[in-house]
């Protein structure tokens, strides 16, 4: 398990903020999990979210499917059930509500903030990508 804080740029109450993400992936699972929205209080999370992985092929760049848990969409009916992430040459994509939002302020949302993160780290290498296609 590779588990990691980093931190990122947001707007809070209209104002730029940098803000921690805790990071948490499984390369044998495949699995991701991001926390966010620290609560002073105690300390933990008001945002949970957790993906299995699958890479798919595209030209360049790397691109990912974060498939959502069963929960978390009965949870949350009206949203998807999978977010398509492209981590591209000159930029990133994906295709949640949050990155539509970051958009008008120059920001990404927090799948493309920690799949670059990974990546950067070196912790995403394609042959050991659960579920995916490989290289």
């Amino acid at each position: 398990m590779i588990s990691e804080t980093i931190q990122v740029q947001r707007i809070r109450d209209g104002q730029p903020a940098t803000v921690p993400i805790l990071v948490a992936y499984d390369p044998a699972r495949g699995t991701l999990a991001i926390f966010q929205d620290q609560r002073k209080r105690d300390q933990s999370f008001a945002d949970k979210a957790y993906y299995r992985l699958e890479e798919f092929t595209v030209d360049r760049g790397r691109a990912f499917w974060l498939h959502r848990q069963q929960a978390d969409i009965e949870a949350d009916p009206s949203a998807v059930d999978r977010y398509a992430v492209h981590l591209g040459d000159k930029w990133d994509e994906c295709d949640c509500k949050g990155k539509y939002a970051s958009e008008r302020r120059a920001a990404n949302c927090k799948h493309v903030d920690c799949l670059k993160r990974l990546l950067a780290q070196g912790h995403l290498k394609r042959r050991e990508m659960f579920g995916g296609v490989g290289a």
